[in-house]
């Protein structure tokens, strides 16, 4: 029953509060009547009993508060009436809520937007059975990260290991499909029959691959599609599980289709996207060393990451020793969290921005916080009021913690409303695709965030002018020192001015290196003019050109065709283009010594193809259409690896290229100036080029030309198709599409710092002008006896200007502290700048300089116009 009845209390606490205050007054009252009755009965006048007993009982408000603090629900009744009062209290001042609620809206608001995107990208867990034991095995290869395991080595380790089950293989490939005679390429990937079962996927229709549906030499017959795919192109028919349709010119029975909210999350390194439309069933071939494969595993039983990465290195071992042929190069294999590998390298890049967003709540915090003790400066007199009338010190705290709450649940709200803008601008301003985008969104989740970290700005803000203000006393007000506390207060905003500064340093700091990275990376030697060239992806059915030199005469007609277009100067074909996510790598040396040297980017190339990527050949010649067709066995490489190998002259040199376990002798023919084409950031990674007949692969056209690529595309399609290649053209972006994406992660990050790093500035500059003609307001009367004993104005303009630069000196010697260990931080995502880089620190100190300067001229010009007779007669 004592819950009832403290509930019934509680109630008639809230409803019936002035009743209760009724009564409480009648019981005092009697009290007080009976007191004075026994002191006339002891002899005294009425008038001096009434005396000598409100003397002996002190304030009857403060009884009276002392007595509704004890009641059941009383606390819910005062934060209500301190609620009501707050609000009043704010309306008083539209001004200063307005201003305190957009500062604070721009922090929470930025905070919401990282959050948001950090917790999708990174945090959420992967939305797939126990993702937290699913792993995925890389392999690095003499220094190259993410080279990839062989089909051998995956097929030895599911039968040796002990700390992993489950090991699939999966990668991401093309698949042109053809329903109905019209053409579509989609996102496909091959996976082995493990794969889907592993991720917890049951079909919405049809099956699942099984391992007789895989094929390492033979034929693979059977596909399973994408929930769209189905509804788009079959028509959400039940009767196409059993139908055959045709996929890469061959014809495939469609066993199973996915259920719509099957989410595809796999690493990069797999090149599975989030849009697969179709799945291929793969083997695993036990004799392959074939190296590339995507592996995904889960951790057996409760073997930890660390277990299964002991076991793995003690198998890599035993492949060293039991084959030594084969592991010459040094391998090493690593397992990684799939969440981890999933977020992939954005993880860095987007942990710097959720950083860089608490400064941006923190300069927010420390702005209002200064905003709150200038105003709270000015009601010194009304609290003092308050305690003399009995209100009690905590009373006073808590109603001014109340209206600071207040004020960050309305600036959270607003915070809300531009997070959600924020995650949309963030989206925008990444061209490239952030891992699980698809999930990037808000909930409930970040709605309890944003109340979360509304009440903690609130409370950060609203704490330290609630208690400097909390002890205005009634003898204070009757000295005439009701602004002693604002006395200290005015100290206090100075040291909060300083912190903002300092605070607002560091996110400038980390923009300025990120832009110097930036400019850095554009100006990088590519060896390569993008300018003017147009580059689409040219299919070939190898099934229906299974001969090399087939497929070359139809790259040579399609090339021709393409010269002819108006408007085209020059046509080449070469593969992959630079900075495509698909890249090969090879390892090279001298003839005879291919693992001796290093490791090289390999690309495909046709005659011309140097002329149209602008590409300078230092010395020796170009590929011909002879080399082609009579298969001569030739290399071009660039002139680092000329320089490593063959100082004085490279040409008729031998080159000893290897892949897998076959290594091929070549002869230099032309050397050509360094080319990056695998990563931006990788100056040291070496080029070599080969003609087209000794790695036919998919090829790119590169075309010259001052036509805009969706003008040519067309054209394009049209060539093509006319050629009878079985496949259509896709991708046709200007080359400087691929040079902008190797750079996008880096723009990204600069742009977003220097978004936080202008608010974080421009709120730090505002607090100073705000605390500076608060602080020049108040300091009106010492100004006019200044000028009244013969100061001049420009003096009083110096001195108010010297104060605020002052604190700008020392609030920018302290942020560069912590500015210097922030960069330190990112110096991960920096390119040709050093962490500790003078020129940033120098342009990010004359920056707050100039704002400092911005700032003080209003304040400092209206002091120096001080007129001292109005100044001393206001006083």
């Amino acid at each position: 029953m004592q819950p009832f009845k403290r509930v019934a209390r509680m109630c008639r606490t809230l409803f019936r509060a002035r009743e209760l205050d009724r009564d409480l007054d009648e019981e005092l009252r009697a009290y007080v009547d009976d007191r004075i009755a026994a002191r006339v009965a002891g002899g005294a006048s009425p008038a001096e009993a009434r005396r000598l007993v409100l003397a002996e009982e002190g304030g009857f408000e403060s009884i009276k508060e002392d007595t509704r603090d004890t009641r059941a629900g009383f606390g819910v009744a005062t934060l209500a009436q301190d609620l009501r009062y707050g609000w009043r209290t704010l309306r008083r001042s539209p001004g200063y809520a307005a201003v305190a609620c957009l500062v604070l809206g721009l922090g929470i608001g930025a905070n919401v937007a990282m959050f948001t995107v950090m917790r999708s990208v990174l945090w959420r867990p992967l939305p797939y059975p126990a993702p937290d034991r699913l792993v995925v095995l890389e392999a690095d290869v003499q220094g190259v990260r993410n080279a990839g395991p062989s089909s051998r080595e995956v097929h030895d380790l599911r039968i040796r290991s002990r700390a992993l089950t489950e090991l699939a293989v999966v990668n991401g490939v093309d698949a042109h499909v053809e329903i109905h005679g019209e053409i579509e390429r989609v996102a496909a990937a091959s996976v082995s029959a493990d794969l889907l079962p592993a991720l917890g996927v049951r079909p919405a229709l049809g099956r699942l691959f099984d391992p007789r549906d895989g094929s390492v030499n033979g034929q693979v017959r059977r596909v399973i599609i994408s929930d769209a795919l189905w509804r788009r192109r079959l028509g959400a028919d039940p009767a196409a599980v059993g139908s055959w349709i045709t996929v890469n010119n061959t014809p495939r029975e469609v066993i199973g289709v996915l259920p719509p909210d099957f989410p595809v999350f796999l690493p990069a390194s797999t090149g599975v996207q989030e849009e697969t439309h179709v799945w291929f069933p793969t083997g695993i071939a036990e004799t392959s060393d074939a190296r590339g494969e995507g592996v995904i595993g889960r951790l057996a039983g409760h073997a930890s990451l660390a277990d299964a990465q002991r076991e793995i290195d003690l198998l890599a071992a035993q492949f060293a020793a039991e084959r030594p042929t084969v592991y010459r190069d040094a391998v090493r294999f690593r397992l990684a969290g799939m969440r981890e590998a999933v977020a992939g390298n954005v993880d860095a890049g987007l942990r710097a921005l959720g950083l860089a967003v608490a400064f941006v709540l923190l300069v927010s915090c420390v702005n209002v916080a200064n905003l709150t003790l200038a105003r709270a400066s000015g009601r010194v007199r009304e609290l003092a009021v308050r305690r003399a009338l009995g209100a009690g010190r905590g009373r006073i705290v808590r109603q001014l913690l109340t209206e600071s709450l207040l004020l960050s649940v309305i600036g959270g709200g607003i915070g809300l409303l531009l997070g959600h803008w924020g995650v949309q601008l963030l989206e925008w301003l990444r061209p490239t695709h952030l891992p699980r985008q698809s999930e990037v969104g808000m909930d409930a989740t970040i709605a309890l965030f944003s109340v979360a970290i509304s009440l903690a700005a609130g409370v950060l803000f609203g704490i330290v002018p609630a208690f400097r203000f909390g002890g205005a006393d009634a003898q204070a007000l009757r000295a005439g020192r009701a602004d002693s506390p604002a006395r200290g207060s005015r100290r206090l905003q100075r040291a909060l001015v300083v912190v903002e500064i300092a605070l607002s340093i560091v996110p400038l700091v980390a923009a300025g290196l990120m832009r110097r990275s930036f400019v850095n990376l554009s100006r990088a030697p590519l060896g390569f003019n993008p300018d003017r060239v147009v580059t689409a992806w040219m299919p070939v059915s190898f099934r229906q050109f299974p001969d090399v030199q087939a497929r070359w005469r139809l790259h040579a007609d399609v090339l021709a065709r393409v010269r002819a277009v108006p408007g085209v100067e020059a046509a080449s074909a070469g593969s992959p283009p630079p900075f495509h996510q698909l890249q090969f790598t090879r390892r090279y040396g001298r003839s005879g010594e291919a693992t001796r040297a290093g490791r090289a980017t390999q690309q495909t190339v046709t005659p011309g193809y140097f002329s149209v990527m602008g590409t300078k050949l230092v010395a020796g010649r170009d590929v011909t259409a002879d080399d082609i067709v009579q298969r001569r066995p030739v290399v071009i490489v660039d002139a680092r690896i000329a320089r490593e190998l063959w100082p004085r002259d490279a040409i008729g040199q031998r080159l000893a290229i290897q892949s897998g376990q076959r290594v091929t002798d070549l002869e230099v023919i032309g050397v050509t100036e360094p080319v990056r084409v695998k990563d931006i950031r990788d100056a040291g990674l070496p080029t070599l080029f080969v003609p087209y007949h000794l790695f036919a692969i998919e090829m790119a056209l590169v075309i010259e030309t001052d036509l805009p690529a969706p003008a040519l595309e067309p054209v394009l399609r049209t060539i093509v198709q006319e050629a009878g290649t079985g496949r259509a053209v896709f991708d046709v972006w200007p080359l400087a599409v691929y040079v902008e994406r190797s750079m996008a992660d880096t723009r990204f990050i600069m742009l977003v710092l220097t978004a936080f790093a202008v608010v974080s500035l421009l709120l730090a500059g505002i607090g100073l002008y705000g605390t500076l003609t608060y602080l020049t307001m108040r300091r009106s009367r010492e100004f006019g006896v200044r000028l009244a004993l013969g100061a001049s104005g420009w003096q009083i303009l110096a001195l108010v200007a010297r104060e605020g630069l002052v604190l700008t000196a020392v609030g920018t010697v302290a942020g560069m502290l912590g500015a210097l260990a922030a960069a330190r931080a990112i110096r991960g995502l920096l390119y040709g700048v050093d962490a500790i880089d003078a020129g940033t620190l120098v342009s990010v100190a004359a920056l707050v300089g100039v704002l400092s300067i911005a700032s003080c001229l209003k304040p400092a010009w209206a002091a120096g116009r001080t007129d001292p007779t109005t100044a001393l007669r206001a006083e």
